[in-house]
């Protein structure tokens, strides 16, 4: 529903693993029926996008 309403390219996955399991989280994702490119956005492109500009800024090569 996400995806749908706001875009892959909106979307960062977050486990809440504190009180789930982390394989069932991942397994929404991977279970979604979405385009693997929009899997591979929400699993780590999107948050790497995102703090690629800032660990530029300090030194790192991202």
């Amino acid at each position: 529903m996400a995806v749908r309403e706001l875009g892959a390219e909106r979307v960062v996955f977050g486990s809440d693993v504190g009180g789930r399991s982390f394989a069932s989280q991942i397994a929404k994702v991977e279970g979604a029926n979405i385009s693997e490119s929009d899997k591979k956005l929400i699993l780590g492109g999107n948050l790497r996008r995102l703090l690629t500009p800032m660990l530029r800024r300090k030194g790192y090569k991202a």
